[in-house]
Order: C-alpha cells, then sequence, then structure tokens
C-alpha cells in the first residue's frame, strides 16, 4: 500500500489526473504551508514591535494576528486552490477560480490592517479584491500546464 507522501509527491508531479479531493486539498495545503516560513520574522516583529506595530504610512498592524491568520490562511487558500482549478474546463475558468481560491488568504492580511477586524472597510475589500485578482488569477491561467499544452492559445 503506497505511502501518502508518495501519493502527494506523485499527485504534485502531475501524475494523478483523477486524484481524489482530499488528496488535492491536502497537497494544496502543503504547498501553502511553505508561506508559514515568514511567521518567524512576524513573531520577531510582536516580540520586539508589541502587537499592533504602525507602517511608515501610518497604517496600524495587527502582528499578533497576522502571525495566526497568514499562515492559516495560506493553508487554505492552497489547498482551495489545488481543489478547484484543476476541475476548471478551460484557462480563463481557471484564472477565475485561482483568484477565488487566494482570496481567502488576502481577506486574511486584509483583517490585520488598520483595524479590519473591528470594522471592515472599502480598503479592505480593494486590498483583498486586487491582491486575489493579482496573484491567483495568473496562477490559475499556468495552473496544470499539461492540460494547458494541449489547448489552442
Amino acid at each position: 500500500m503506497p505511502q501518502l507522501s508518495d501519493e502527494i509527491a506523485r499527485f504534485l508531479d502531475g501524475d494523478r489526473p483523477n486524484a481524489s479531493a482530499w488528496l488535492r486539498f491536502g497537497a494544496g495545503a502543503l504547498l501553502g504551508a511553505c508561506f508559514a516560513v515568514f511567521t518567524p520574522i512576524l513573531l520577531g516583529l510582536w516580540a520586539f514591535g508589541g502587537p499592533e506595530i504602525t507602517l511608515r504610512g501610518g497604517q496600524l498592524l495587527r502582528v499578533d494576528l497576522l502571525s495566526l491568520l497568514y499562515p492559516l490562511g495560506a493553508v487554505f487558500s492552497g489547498g482551495l486552490f489545488c481543489l478547484l482549478t484543476p476541475r476548471a474546463p478551460n484557462r480563463p475558468a481557471r484564472a477565475l477560480l485561482g483568484a477565488l481560491a487566494v482570496s481567502p488568504w488576502f481577506a486574511a492580511v486584509a483583517l490585520c490592517i488598520d483595524r479590519g477586524y473591528a470594522a471592515w472597510q472599502g480598503p479592505h475589500t480593494v486590498t483583498t479584491l486586487l491582491g486575489a485578482i493579482s496573484i491567483g488569477a495568473p496562477l490559475g491561467w499556468v495552473s496544470h500546464l499539461r492540460t494547458a499544452r494541449t489547448e489552442p492559445i
């Protein structure tokens, strides 16, 4: 019986076009967990600057909340990305699903900026949408290149 790590490795190599939803979500969550590498930096900012710091532009950043939500958002968004994008029939649909998949991560970050956790405002929505569209849509567009190579350009 193959190990789960072998199954995930085969999925990431593109060997499992019909992988289960759990395997897709798990593999994506592992990829998202790679972004947890920034968490020690956030914890250091929290230790030396306190739970809320002021950025150059005068914006407040809730570092204690960000150190929790940033890696969790990355893990969840990575899982959603690998779960949703393979189901799309073409590149534009994958781009849309890619933007949708990474939006929880950007929303989690926006919660920590300028007291978004207390009162969500228009700039928080704009930040989330711009981040999701500028990062998620291109990732969705180029995801699953084996399928994309067979499509006409």
